[in-house]
């Protein structure tokens, strides 16, 4: 019972100043980014603000990564010798 009323405890309390900022750092660095935000995002013991957070990013991440996807596929395919192209 202790256990559940820890965890119902911890999902509802205020996020400090100083989990924030150490979030923000730990997400500036590259593919750890990933991991963190996965573990935050569906990890139910996380405080509920952060796993939304945490799930918001990782949708930023995968819009911002399809529109990358989009825009590299019609630059490849505007490209004036794409037809002609030979591999090496």
């Amino acid at each position: 019972m202790e256990q559940e009323d820890f965890i119902e405890e911890n999902e509802n309390s205020v996020v400090s100043v100083g989990n924030w900022l150490l979030s923000i750092i730990v997400t500036s660095i590259p593919i750890v980014n990933f991991i963190f935000l996965a573990y935050w995002a569906f990890n139910k013991k996380t405080n509920k603000t952060k796993s939304n957070w945490a799930k918001a990013t990782l949708l930023f991440f995968v819009i911002i990564l399809a529109l990358y996807a989009v825009i590299f596929g019609f630059a490849m395919l505007s490209h004036p010798d794409m037809p002609n192209m030979q591999m090496p």
